[in-house]
């Protein structure tokens, strides 16, 4: 399964952020705990930490993994292609 990565988005000041750093940025704002998001989608913590830990950052989602967490979240993907 290709990684989320080469679906760059370009934000409203014009620098690209890909689908999931927008996740990231919709999980911080939402004060949603990494740990709770792991156990519900059943995505290993050590795989959600390295998608979304704020200083950590240093793995993009799998297309299996976006799925999964939009629908814990109850959120459509297309909704982080257009952020």
């Amino acid at each position: 399964i290709n990684s989320i990565r080469r679906r760059k988005i370009k934000s409203k000041g014009g620098k690209e952020v890909s689908v999931t750093q927008n996740i990231a940025e919709y999980i911080k704002e939402r004060g949603i705990p990494l740990t709770k998001l792991s156990r519900r989608t059943e995505i290993p913590y050590s795989i959600i930490y390295s998608c979304f830990a704020e200083n950590y950052r240093n793995r993009d989602l799998r297309a299996d993994e976006l799925l999964k967490i939009c629908k814990t979240l109850k959120v459509n993907p297309m909704d982080f292609m257009d952020k």
